[in-house]
């Protein structure tokens, strides 16, 4: 996630769980279904910025092309 964060800019939109913690996650998830739509949000928004091939150029630009 760190990574993730230092190289996008963008917070890592995956639901984290534990084994210990996996009970509260869904728990949460369950009471506050508003939750699942803007993470599924975030995910399409998160895909459409690293993916699309802009981000990707720019990576290869600023780290093995110039």
């Amino acid at each position: 996630r760190t990574r993730v964060l230092e190289a996008t800019g963008r917070e890592l939109p995956i639901v984290e769980a534990t084994p210990e913690t996996l009970s509260a996650v869904l728990g949460t998830l369950i009471e506050h279904p508003e939750l699942i739509h803007s993470i599924g949000k975030a995910g399409v928004d998160f895909v459409e910025a690293v993916h699309s091939g802009r981000f990707s150029a720019d990576v290869l630009r600023a780290h093995w092309i110039d």
